[in-house]
């Protein structure tokens, strides 16, 4: 169906149509429309056009349309659009509405002075806004995980953080925990990685700084430490020290970390390290002194066997025991920590590592310093024999050192050296006579050898010679490469090879200006060069020789004599080309320094003389008074020896006087016997 429309009617029912509420076809004046709900697809007409059918069967059997005026929105009356009746099929009737709708819009025109402007008058057209999204975690989640995001978003943040003023961002300005804290934070969270980190910075803290690891501040520092070590060695669960034991054979109750992983290895390493440099700091040795996890652990460490695995863990457990040596206390001698020691150097296979020999035995003298519960008396004579053949080496200053400290703690006491003078008369390897006679080659190592007389060389007194009365004559070379320069510089060049430096020397200023004044005034009368005056010849005395000085004497008849200081006539006349200036330089080239004389040979040091004199003077000393009268004797038979030892060495003369006057003394009541 077809109807017609004016351009009015047009407009109207274009409208609907953008509302999606009718589906029309306009081909000129015509109009083919539909409902949109029941709108087809268009069907072509013979003259070129597009119409919709109407779908509906009412319009088919010309029932009324629906009507439309329900789907225009409303406006005011005025301004109201043209809607159409329900559809009649008279085209009379409609256009006669038209024809009212278009007088109507006549009549609205004659009035564009209303306030309102007409409804389907000329506006601008405003492009509408386009919204972008916004990418937010809540919307985009994927975005926000991507390794892209995070690097820019961490790079944006630290340039933010660079650029940004007091106050900008979230947490400017917080001091945070301390790194101390942070690192013992770190190692309680079971967090591998913060585990790594903060063992690593511990390390470096503990050797570095030692005392800002203080385990009396922190104690759960150390704690954790401990705890983390000791967790390791000894395993609680029986499957796995089972399995250790099956797996590795090596005789020991609690093998060690054979189960774990070489990771996990490493992480106990470097805990046991930072207490080894923590140990070296005396709060934090007393403190790991009284540890029962700490003694435990250094028992189980020195115990371990000689395996390349278990290498860096017995040394760093050894020096950790030499640090806390001072500060151990021992109730018996059946001390688990004491015997492990000692079992340690009275072992064959580990006796001959200097490495762990030096701390043992080191560690044992100063566990002897007090000796409340009588230990000294539980070491095995051999030990105490094995340390007198240490003795003997030559080159090895520290390993004897620790060996004389060791005798000298372990003789402190009398009934040991009764032991030992027994022992030693009953060997044939060491006599008492050697022991002696090693202790006495020890006091005077390094020292002069007194059987070889020292030469002496004396020379003759020289008497000081005699100042010559006046400079020397100059001869003609030098008087012609003085008349060649000008004044002032002709006259300081003729005080330095007429005059040479002498401290303790002096000349008058009147003979000095005479002497200038008879060289060159024949020569000044023939020239135009005229000499200085005699008040510019003394100031430029200073000139020639810096340390000289003008001065003025006073006699005792009351008279003034005026001396120039410092220097004295020389015996024989020196070329100003050839005089060398303090700083190297010479007279007639000052740029160009003339060759150093070459370096007097250093005389050679006297070689110092070892440290361990006093202690074998010491030793001496207890052996002495709690040996026989025969051991006395033997021991005086060296006085010699020790007298020129304490006359070279100055800090021997108390202890080797102390040492006589006991050899002087009788022997007390009951230590007759001959041991030797």
């Amino acid at each position: 169906m077809k109807i017609q429309f004016t351009d009015m009617g047009k407009r109207a029912y274009g409208s609907a149509k953008n509302f999606g509420f009718i589906g029309a076809v306009f081909t000129g004046t015509e109009c083919s429309i539909e409902s949109a709900q029941q709108a087809q697809q268009p069907v072509a007409n013979a003259n070129g056009t597009y119409s919709m059918p109407l779908a509906s069967a009412g319009w088919a059997n010309n029932q009324a349309a629906p009507h439309f005026n329900h789907y225009v929105p409303q406006q005011p009356q005025q301004f109201q659009q043209y809607q159409p009746p329900a559809h009649q099929p008279q085209i009379q009737h409609i256009q006669q509405q038209q024809l009212g709708y278009q007088q109507q819009q006549q009549q609205q025109q004659q009035h564009q002075h209303a306030q309102v402007p007409q409804p389907y008058a000329h506006q601008p057209q405003i492009q509408s806004i386009v919204a972008s999204p916004i990418v937010t975690p809540a919307n985009n989640p994927q975005t926000f995980q991507s390794a892209q995001y995070v690097s820019s978003s961490n790079t944006a943040g630290y340039d933010r953080r660079n650029t940004a003023t007091p106050g900008n961002f979230f947490g400017q300005g917080a001091q945070g925990v301390t790194l101390m804290n942070r690192i013992l934070m770190a190692l309680r969270s079971q967090i591998h990685s913060e585990e790594d980190w903060a063992l690593v910075a511990l390390m470096q803290v503990s050797f570095t700084s030692p005392e800002a690891c203080n385990f009396k501040t922190q104690p759960t520092l150390a704690d954790t430490l401990l705890k983390r070590v000791h967790s390791r060695c000894f395993p609680t669960e029986p499957e796995v020290v089972k399995s250790n034991l099956s797996k590795f054979s090596v005789g020991l109750e609690r093998p060690y970390l054979t189960g774990n992983t070489v990771k996990e290895q490493q992480k106990v390493l470097e805990a046991l390290l930072v207490i080894r440099n923590t140990s070296f700091d005396p709060e934090n040795a007393q403190y790991l002194a009284q540890s029962e996890q700490c003694r435990e652990i250094l028992v189980h460490g020195i115990t371990l066997p000689d395996a390349r695995i278990y290498a860096e863990f017995k040394h760093m457990c050894f020096e950790i025991v030499e640090a806390l040596s001072f500060y151990l206390k021992f109730t018996s001698s059946s001390d688990a920590l004491f015997t492990a020691v000692v079992k340690t150097l009275t072992s064959d296979d580990r006796n001959s590592d200097r490495s762990l020999l030096i701390p043992a035995l080191r560690s044992l003298a100063r566990f002897l310093i007090r000796d409340e519960a009588g230990m000294a008396e539980s070491v095995p004579i051999a030990l105490t024999t094995q340390v007198l053949r240490y003795l003997l080496l030559e080159g090895d200053d520290e390993l004897i050192t620790v060996s004389l400290d060791y005798l000298y703690q372990y003789t402190a006491r009398r009934a040991n050296v009764e032991k030992l003078l027994s022992q030693v008369s009953a060997t044939s390897e060491v006599t008492f006579t050697f022991v002696v006679k090693q202790l006495i080659r020890l006091l005077t190592s390094g020292m002069r050898d007194s059987s070889k007389p020292m030469d002496y060389i004396r020379r003759p007194r020289l008497a000081p010679k005699p100042v010559p009365s006046g400079p020397p004559a100059l001869t003609q070379p030098i008087l012609n490469e003085l008349l060649a320069l000008p004044e002032p510089m002709r006259a300081t060049q003729w005080i330095r090879a007429s005059y040479e430096h002498e401290p303790t020397g002096e000349v008058t200023q009147i003979s000095l200006w005479k002497a200038y004044e008879a060289q060159f005034e024949s020569y000044a009368r023939n020239s135009s060069v005229r000499l200085l005056p005699a008040v510019d010849f003394i100031k430029n005395v200073t000139s020639a020789f810096q340390s000289s000085a003008a001065m003025v004497v006073n006699l005792p008849n009351g008279q003034k004599k005026f001396i120039i200081k410092g220097i004295v006539p020389r015996e024989t006349a020196v070329s100003p080309s050839s005089y060398v200036l303090p700083d190297g330089t010479t007279t007639t080239n000052p740029q160009a320094a003339a060759p150093a004389p070459a370096a007097a040979a250093k005389p050679e040091k006297a070689a110092v003389p070892p440290t361990f004199g006093v202690t074998v003077a010491l030793v001496l000393n207890n052996i002495a008074k709690a040996g026989p009268t025969s051991v006395r004797e033997l021991i005086a038979t060296f006085g010699e020896e020790l007298m020129d030892a304490s006359l070279q060495n100055e800090a021997l003369q108390p202890y080797v006087m102390d040492l006589l006057e006991t050899l002087s003394q009788p022997a007390s009541h009951g230590d007759d016997d001959d041991n030797n």
